[in-house]
């Protein structure tokens, strides 16, 4: 992947979450082509949409899946 993953996931994000607090989104990737996992999890619930843009994006697809990236979603969005 060339560029950061949360712009990449922020459409698939933008209010599946209803509250107000912090938000902790983790996204695991790793398998290689046979068994190739992409999975976020926003606040440890696995999150569909998340998982289904992180998977046909183009990135490493380590052999063992692992903890890739983790952001913090501050507030909702507004505008």
């Amino acid at each position: 992947m060339q560029h950061a993953l949360p712009p990449h996931l922020a459409p698939a994000l933008k209010g599946t979450f209803g509250r107000d607090q912090l938000i902790g989104v983790k996204a695991f990737f790793g398998g290689g082509e046979a068994s190739d996992i992409a999975e976020i999890r926003g606040d440890g619930d696995y999150h569909e949409a998340g998982s289904r843009t992180l998977a046909g994006l183009d990135r490493s697809r380590p052999a063992r899946p692992t903890p890739r990236t983790f952001v913090l979603l501050v507030h909702h969005e507004t505008s």
